[in-house]
């Protein structure tokens, strides 16, 4: 028996972010230096999916091995800038679906890059898992701001 389709996906700032349909069976890739912001979007998105997460770009790139239906990606990593491997992402995953995590107000006259939503930090982890596609049983967690405030460390 197949999946009943999803009704509508949210919408981030930079456009539609649509989830890959193997959500449930691949892993969501968590890359971000900070340690506490890493475990609790592991925890949460554990409810629903497998989760393989990483601190740095090296250890993020051996992950995308495991074919990631979705990369949650941070704006603070000890060995490189983001973006560096979102534009690796696009080549060896089209259609892969990226949150990029963000202490920057979003520039809203970029133009949106696809499959790329910007989350800005901090955040409900309840966003976050709107914007996956996913909806992890609600629970206090859910609710949990993670992220900080614009300036508070680097």
């Amino acid at each position: 028996m197949s999946e009943p389709p999803r009704n509508s996906q949210p919408s981030s700032p930079h456009g539609q972010v649509e989830p890959d349909e193997g959500l449930s069976a691949r892993p969501v890739v968590v890359v971000d230096g900070d340690h506490l912001t890493r475990w609790s979007i592991s925890r949460y998105l554990e409810r629903s999916c497998p989760v393989a997460s990483a601190d740095s770009l090296a250890r993020a790139r051996h992950k995308l091995d495991q074919r990631p239906a979705a990369v949650v990606i941070g704006d603070v990593l000890p060995d490189g800038n983001p973006d560096e491997i979102i534009n690796e992402i696009h080549v060896r995953f089209p259609g892969v679906t990226i949150v990029k995590l963000t202490s920057q107000v979003a520039d809203r006259s970029e133009p949106p890059v696809p499959h790329v939503a910007i989350l800005e930090k901090p955040f409900l982890l309840h966003r976050l898992g709107e914007l996956l596609g996913i909806n992890p049983a609600v629970s206090p967690l859910s609710y949990t701001s993670v992220g900080t405030t614009k300036g508070a460390h680097h």
